[in-house]
């Protein structure tokens, strides 16, 4: 778990215990540029994170960043596809098979990517469970679960799976590799991408 995805309620009984949970629920209103672990921790921090969400609010509202054409730059850049390649250059064969990779987009969206932006891992097996407390990444694997099978029935080689999600995870940006037997990334072969967007109510409001 990087530092930066640390509960942000200072008083989190997982952080006090020097065992800080993961955060799941992001805050909607500054875009996820803060996140708990919980709702709980999230209402017990309001009144001390809501000066610090109005400016970041406003700060959108003013520039007119259109936030949703900026993240997808972010994920058809070349500086994404660099990353991607360095991972599948580094990493090993049965790492790169038996895993999909999560790429968290930086808060800021005309940051340019690096090869060392933190990339995780989550096992295929039984990552069921854990993409299921995510309402976009429950979508996310029932479409990733798509994939596979369309790859599998069709006789294609097998593809490395990435997923490129912004902090308020309004959507996830899936990216699947084909990749072959002589384990490198083959130019020839254009890789599979899919925009997931969250279904909640609050991202997609139009589907109420």
């Amino acid at each position: 778990m990087l530092q930066s995805d640390e509960c942000a309620w200072p008083e989190c009984a997982g952080r006090q215990a020097g065992l800080p949970k993961e955060r799941r629920v992001p805050c909607l209103k500054c875009f996820g540029k803060t996140s708990y672990c919980s709702e709980d921790c999230m209402d017990s921090d309001f009144h001390a994170h809501n000066f610090e969400c109005g400016c970041e609010l406003r700060k959108v509202i003013r520039g007119g960043i259109n936030i949703a054409h900026m993240r997808r730059q972010q994920v058809g850049s070349q500086s994404f596809a660099n990353l991607l390649k360095h991972v599948i250059k580094n990493v090993d064969r049965k790492t790169l098979l038996d895993n999909i990779f999560f790429v968290r987009l930086p808060f800021d969206v005309t940051e340019k990517i690096q090869t060392t932006h933190a990339v995780k891992t989550l096992a295929r097996a039984g990552c069921a469970a854990k993409l299921s407390k995510n309402i976009c990444l429950l979508e996310t694997w029932k479409r990733w679960i798509k994939h596979v099978k369309y790859t599998r029935d069709s006789d294609q080689p097998p593809h490395l799976y990435f997923f490129a999600y912004p902090p308020d995870f309004s959507f996830v940006f899936m990216t699947a590799v084909p990749y072959d037997e002589q384990e490198h990334f083959d130019e020839s072969l254009l890789p599979f991408a899919d925009m997931i967007a969250c279904p909640c109510t609050l991202h997609s409001p139009t589907s109420v």
